[in-house]
């Protein structure tokens, strides 16, 4: 799609790739939204594959520091990737009481933006911009 209206009664569904500078919705917007990924009570690094399935969740039992992937992986995992292509992701933080949150430790390529820490009982939304694809390069914005 490079302009115009898409309209329908019943919705209409993308798949693929695809390129504008702007989509106007009036309506609900439904997206497929598979299971969360549980990036477990440790200190793995949260993939490229957690960050697609755009939700996941953690219990942690006490603070811990999770890496992102590294912006090779980022880069390499997206289909046909230029510099600004983005996405956005949420990491939810389960657990209650004090001293459990989540630290995102930036991997080789990353800058992270923002407030790095997912306190418990609270949740974070995060967009992940490509900045570089030659040298790969990614920017993560916390925005909520």
């Amino acid at each position: 799609i490079t302009s115009g209206t898409i309209s329908s009664s019943a919705g209409a569904v993308f798949l693929g790739s695809m390129y504008t500078e702007n989509i106007n919705v009036s309506g609900n917007v439904f997206i497929d939204q598979v299971a969360p990924d549980d990036l477990g009570d440790n200190t793995n690094a949260v993939t490229i594959s957690n960050m697609l399935k755009g939700l996941a969740t953690v219990t942690p039992s006490t603070d811990r520091t999770k890496n992102t992937d590294t912006a090779a992986n980022i880069v390499g995992g997206l289909t046909n990737p230029e510099p600004n292509t983005s996405f956005d992701f949420i990491i939810v933080n389960a657990a209650t009481g004090p001293d459990k949150g989540i630290t995102l430790s930036a991997a080789s390529g990353i800058t992270i933006v923002g407030e790095a820490v997912i306190r418990s009982e609270g949740a974070a939304t995060f967009r992940v911009r490509v900045t570089n694809v030659g040298s790969p390069a990614v920017t993560m914005y916390r925005i909520g």
